[in-house]
């Protein structure tokens, strides 16, 4: 869910209680709370510059992270993944933006250099 949506359950914690399973809070540009039973973790979103679409963001963000988390990643790094491949979604301009491999693949080697 995004905050706006952690917010109408009560709050992060209370959505952790309730789903019994962590919680990954997109919060835009600000990343990722990851809750889980043993605390919250903000996981922070990669900075992008020029014009943003926001359109498909969040849709590709759960999708990073699910994938990572199939993949055998941690809470933090799937978040952190999901971050990345929403990064590369929001520069999608007038479109439902989306992240091929090799896009994931060259921003990650320009941000963990």
């Amino acid at each position: 869910p995004n905050r706006h949506e952690c917010d109408r359950a009560g709050d992060v914690a209370a959505l952790l209680k309730s789903a019994g399973r962590t919680v990954f809070c997109t919060e835009g540009e600000a990343g990722i709370r990851v809750a889980t039973n043993a605390g919250e973790t903000m996981v922070p979103g990669y900075p992008v510059s020029g014009p943003v679409d926001i359109c498909g963001a969040g849709d590709s963000c759960s999708a990073g992270v699910a994938c990572a988390k199939v993949a055998g990643c941690s809470d933090v790094e799937a978040a952190a993944f999901g971050n990345l491949v929403a990064s590369i979604t929001v520069q999608q301009i007038g479109t439902t933006g989306t992240a091929s491999p090799f896009q994931v693949r060259e921003r990650w080697s320009r941000v963990s250099s």
